[in-house]
């Protein structure tokens, strides 16, 4: 497919809306469709002088726009891409539009040489659904030099590709022209229908340049921390409100008490949604535990849960606060770095969530989560999740002996609540 836009069209609009817009389009066809009818595109953009009549278009501009699109590097990029778009700028085109606009994730942008027929020039691509590393050194440097310039309109007629035709005709040698228009030449794989659609729809998008208010990610709702099996006090517990209340339960559930007061042992579950903020994805870079306390572990009252029947809590990463690394990991492969393979990139309005698992087995640490960001423009940052009220999260190991001042187990699967470890001949109270 072959679209001219008219020069009046903001060309940002094609790098920080448009390329977004159609994956959305994609994805809900391919959403929707078998693996035979699916589509996946790729995408040109150059701007250039384009002469029309009534028989036509004729441009030097709009030939490379379709050397572009028939470049090596850009079919290798989508191959070798999840995604379903792969975006390929001109020099000129990323020079002028892409490197200067704060949405259009100018780090984001690879540079490849492309020869292709008689054209040899530099492009920039861009993966919108599945975008590469950000990279900024390429920003402060000088423009390199490109083949071919949007202001330079060639003395031949330019014959559009046969594929691009569709209607559009060529000006004959000879003819006389009318006054040259400043446009935008956009050509994409011959299967983008739904760029007509994307075009009618990105009016709705924020003009470029316009600062976005609020933080490029942010939490949705609280941090939610589910404890094991066992949960500890740092004093014995043998009397007062939390005492009674504990051999008051006799829930067959067992629910863990509400008092803020009971340290998860070993384990602690935190899951927490992060929203992205951006009209460009906002690359989530790591996330990572930070100890506010560390003292030693809690030896006062350890309570004793039942396993629960029939579930099995989901783990996606997992911490352990003990290792001064502090590294968030793969819980299938423990020795590697979640976020040294993976990166998570939130488009506007689109939520993520994470589930990370924390264990610690020599302190009773606080903590709280800090999730590292870039936006698109290679600005960096970081967001603190806490619990609730803002207060640290909480873990406690074991203490060295294995021994507490009380220990409670709960009469299961017998009725009447929690007891006193030793209450019960059957019970075992050295830990």
């Amino acid at each position: 497919m072959f679209v001219l836009v008219p020069a009046e069209v903001p060309k940002a609009r094609f790098v920080d809306a448009v390329p977004h817009a159609l994956v959305g389009a994609l994805r809900e066809h391919n959403a929707t469709h078998a693996e035979a009818a699916q589509i996946r595109l790729r995408m040109a953009l150059h701007a250039g002088e384009v002469e029309l009549d009534e028989h036509g278009v004729t441009a030097a501009s709009v030939n490379l726009a379709f050397r572009l699109l028939d470049a090596r590097p850009l079919k290798a990029a989508l191959a070798e891409s999840p995604g379903v778009l792969a975006l390929i700028a001109s020099g000129w085109f990323f020079d002028e539009v892409v490197r200067h606009n704060d949405g259009a994730a100018a780090a984001t942008f690879k540079p490849v040489q492309v020869a292709v027929k008689e054209t040899s020039t530099v492009g920039w691509i861009s993966l919108p659904d599945h975008p590469y590393l950000l990279d900024a050194t390429h920003l402060s440097t000088s423009p390199p030099e490109h083949a071919v310039t949007p202001d330079t309109p060639s003395d031949d007629h330019a014959t559009v590709p046969e594929a691009a035709r569709g209607g559009i005709r060529t000006v004959a040698p000879g003819r006389r022209r009318r006054p040259p228009r400043w446009t935008l030449a956009l050509g994409a794989g011959a299967l983008a229908i739904a760029v007509g659609w994307s075009l009618v729809e990105m009016t709705g998008f924020r003009e470029s340049g316009q600062p976005e208010p609020g933080e490029p990610i942010s939490l949705v709702g609280e941090a939610k921390a589910a404890g094991g099996l066992e949960f500890a006090l740092p004093e014995p517990l043998t009397s007062g409100a939390e005492y009674d209340a504990l051999l008051r339960t006799n829930d067959p559930a067992y629910h863990p008490l509400t008092s803020d007061r009971f340290v998860p042992v070993g384990t602690v579950a935190v899951s927490f949604q992060i929203k992205g903020n951006r009209r460009t994805p906002v690359q989530i870079t790591d996330v990572t535990p930070e100890i506010t306390s560390k003292d030693p572990a809690l030896a006062g009252t350890l309570v004793v849960y039942p396993p629960p029947g029939g579930e099995k809590p989901a783990i996606r990463l997992v911490a352990n606060l003990d290792d001064p690394q502090l590294i968030v990991r793969d819980p299938a492969e423990i020795s590697t770095a979640w976020f040294a393979q993976h990166h998570v990139e939130l488009a506007k309005d689109e939520n993520q969530q994470f589930a990370v698992t924390f264990s610690g087995r020599l302190a009773a640490y606080s903590f709280r989560i800090v999730v590292e960001y870039s936006t698109g423009d290679g600005a960096r940052g970081r967001l603190v999740i806490a619990g609730k009220d803002g207060l640290p999260f909480r873990l406690t190991g074991k203490p060295a002996d294995g021994r507490y001042g009380a220990v409670y187990l709960p009469n299961f699967p017998k009725s009447g609540g929690w007891h006193a470890c030793g209450a019960w001949a059957e019970d075992r109270c050295t830990r």
